[in-house]
């Protein structure tokens, strides 16, 4: 189980200090902030653009992430020899497949919960968006922090990740991984609307899934 779990969790890492990776995630999280945010309103629902719009994002990002993923990482083990003796002794055939894809799987439904808290922080946006609408008799648009936190999440995790990586030694890719999840899940969590999420919850783990 130990040499499991170390398999599983060195590949989904790889995965997130792949450059193809956090190229896949800035473009689905580009879909699922921008997207909504020109034309949801011309459909007369304030949420329903943002909501299609973000699990559309998760559902092609995370079929793409998950595909060019793991043929990346898998061509890499046998172009550097390590599946050979991988599958020597002391690690099974079995072991170290089914490790390598719990490892995909990981990073995979990580990318999907990146995608899916900014398109939570839009939905949310979206319906104060449309109340204020409603209010003042005005065309609805999304509520300008949520939008800027969502605009954020595109956009700052390049510069901090470079950042980080030149004054502090950390490596670009995961730490703008991680600075991209912060800035997603921070945004959920802004203005948390818990009957809104909970509607999205549910297929969004079946678009997961």
């Amino acid at each position: 189980m130990r040499r499991f779990a170390a398999i599983a969790l060195a590949t989904a890492f790889e995965l997130f200090n792949d450059s193809l990776s956090l190229l896949l995630t800035t473009a689905a999280l580009s879909l699922a902030v921008f997207s909504p945010a020109f034309h949801y309103h011309q459909f007369g629902e304030a949420t329903r653009m943002a909501r299609d719009a973000g699990l559309s994002a998760m559902l092609f990002g995370s079929l793409a992430f998950a595909v060019f993923g793991t043929v990346r990482t898998f061509r890499r083990e046998i172009e550097s020899g390590t599946v050979a003796v991988a599958l020597s002794h002391p690690v099974s055939r079995r072991v170290f497949f089914l490790a390598k894809f719990a490892g995909c799987s990981l990073a995979t439904l990580g990318f999907a919960a990146i995608v899916g808290a900014a398109a939570a922080t839009s939905v949310t946006g979206a319906a104060i968006g449309g109340a204020i609408a409603e209010a003042n008799g005005d065309i609805a648009k999304i509520w300008g922090p949520s939008y800027a936190i969502g605009v954020a999440t595109v956009f700052v995790p390049y510069p901090a990740g470079a950042a980080l990586n030149r004054f502090a030694g950390f490596r670009f890719q995961p730490t703008a991984f991680a600075v991209a999840a912060l800035l997603a899940f921070g945004g959920m969590c802004y203005r948390f609307d818990a009957a809104l999420v909970s509607r999205l919850l549910p297929a969004a783990a079946l678009v997961a899934a």
